[in-house]
């Protein structure tokens, strides 16, 4: 028998398979945009600190101490030695001075020859060290002896308590009530019993 001519075979490809992951790209959700609410701008202007600048009034005069500015520099030596914060050891020592006078920055004082033993190189220099630091300048010291009698702050004082001292005892002895005793009983003060009321 004749030889049976069958048409030509052609394979079709096999259909495409569905992917096993989830759909393809374009059947994926479009992303979300994260957007953010709109910022409200603000009428005011906004300064920025580097922009500004600031005037600052220089000095147009010297630079003076608090000491100078309070007149200091000519107060007599008494009130002026009550302002320096001093030891006590020191400020004795500056009591029993007596200050002739100033020149400049040194400073030249007197104090009384049997008093001697109170002036140390220790002391001097804690005086000038206060000094200085009080007028913002550097202050030396002359100290000399002398005899007789000094004008010192020591003096002074001691002078004032013994005024004070003896107008308290007159007033006792001049009291009514005190001399009617005096006469009636015999009376007398102790001495060293009277003070005065600010002592």
């Amino acid at each position: 028998a004749p030889p049976f001519d069958e048409p030509p075979f052609h394979a079709e490809p096999p259909p495409e398979r569905a992917q096993e992951h989830g759909p393809g790209p374009d059947m994926q959700r479009p992303a979300q945009a994260n957007i953010s609410p709109p910022v409200p701008v603000s009428s005011e202007p906004v300064y920025n600190p580097a922009d500004v600048n600031l005037a600052v009034d220089e000095p147009t005069g010297p630079v003076t101490s608090a000491a100078e500015a309070l007149g200091d520099g000519e107060a007599p030596w008494e009130e002026l030695l009550k302002r320096l914060p001093i030891t006590p050891i020191t400020r004795e020592f500056a009591a029993n001075l007596q200050l002739e006078h100033r020149d400049g920055r040194v400073w030249h004082f007197v104090m009384p020859k049997q008093l001697g033993s109170l002036h140390t190189q220790r002391q001097e220099q804690s005086l000038a060290q206060a000094l200085s630091v009080y007028f913002g300048a550097t202050i030396q010291l002359q100290v000399n002896a002398r005899e007789g009698v000094v004008d010192t702050p020591a003096a002074a004082a001691q002078a004032k308590r013994q005024a004070a001292q003896q107008a308290a005892e007159d007033a006792v002895e001049q009291d009514p009530m005190m001399q009617r005793l005096q006469q009636r009983f015999d009376a007398r003060v102790i001495p060293d019993s009277i003070h005065p009321l600010d002592a």
